[in-house]
């Protein structure tokens, strides 16, 4: 049977409900239409693991009519969620990890792998559920949504809206028309993508968010796990595009980013600012934070990997 230890209740929006499997004990978890995943006893904890990495990482399609052009949303200050947080998603993953790391025993490793792969599953589902909520009411005034868009920063990341401990980044045009839909939706593609090659290169050393991307009637909506960061959690990179620089502030999530970025092949990256100097092993804007739980974690992945070049400047750039 499915473990039954992340999920309290069913949560309804707009008289649409998550799917069967959630917080159900039956052996009858229903699979996305697009993939199958049956993790059965049997299964080995290689495969176990190796679908593991591609749930955190999934891509959820679903065929539909060609979307019109995206309209504006104009100032949505002062809306914010509606919803309790009912489910953390993020503290049974990183628990799940952290008992992943310390077990030495092979059939408690594979027990562990299926309730990650189930767990990363059961987001996808839900995250796929409440992001065709969000794309069918685009078009619709804020005050009529079913799920508020919140005020936030990051205009680069796109509309972001909160439920049920997953934050949904709907993929739109910014900075003036400067990043077009087009680029915004391959930077999101980078940011899973660049994810799912971090995992590859992590030692458990640091903790990350459950990932899913949702492609729905020609929109593309990130989702990811709500983590216990804030503004004053920054201890490596920077949050406002290198104006505030973050270093030396958390030896351990120093060592730990110096380190990876050497596993991911990366050069050092020394930057002067105010007279003094940073040392970064990985993109500037790839943050890494002291969590209100006092775990570690890596957020915003998409320039890990070449980005969509952009210009700031809405004039074409002068030709030499």
């Amino acid at each position: 049977k499915k473990e039954e230890f992340y999920f309290s209740g069913p949560p309804v929006i707009n008289g649409i409900s998550p799917p069967s499997s959630l917080g159900s004990s039956e052996d009858e978890s229903p699979s996305p239409k697009n993939t199958s995943r049956d993790f059965s006893p049997s299964s080995s904890e290689d495969e176990l693991m190796g679908r593991i990495s591609n749930d955190i990482g999934y891509i959820s399609i679903t065929e539909s009519p060609a979307a019109s052009p995206h309209p504006s949303m104009g100032n949505m200050g002062g809306f914010i969620p509606q919803q309790p947080l009912m489910v953390s998603w993020n503290a049974h993953f990183q628990q799940l990890r952290e008992e992943l790391a310390k077990s030495t025993n092979r059939d408690a490793q594979t027990k562990l792998y299926r309730s990650m792969a189930n767990l990363a599953n059961d987001f996808s589902l839900m995250a796929e559920t409440y992001a065709k909520i969000i794309i069918n009411e685009f078009n619709l005034p804020p005050a009529q949504k079913s799920i508020k868009p919140l005020l936030m920063g990051g205009e680069a990341g796109g509309l972001k809206f909160l439920a049920h401990g997953i934050m949904f980044k709907f993929t739109t045009q910014a900075f003036n028309g400067a990043l077009q839909i087009e680029q915004a939706v391959k930077i999101a593609g980078h940011d899973i993508k660049s994810l799912n090659f971090f995992i590859g290169k992590n030692d458990f050393s640091v903790g990350f968010p459950l990932m899913t991307m949702v492609d729905y009637k020609g929109y593309r909506v990130l989702a990811c796990s709500q983590l216990p960061i804030g503004g004053n959690t920054l201890r490596y990179g920077s949050e406002n595009a290198g104006l505030t620089i973050h270093t030396k502030e958390d030896h351990q999530i120093d060592e730990t980013m110096t380190r990876l970025g050497k596993r991911c092949n990366l050069a050092p990256n020394v930057i002067l600012q105010h007279d003094k100097s940073h040392t970064l092993f990985t993109p500037l804007d790839l943050e890494a934070h002291r969590g209100y739980d006092s775990r570690p974690y890596v957020v915003d992945f998409s320039r890990l990997f070449p980005p969509t070049f952009y210009n700031r400047d809405t004039s074409p750039p002068e030709k030499n």
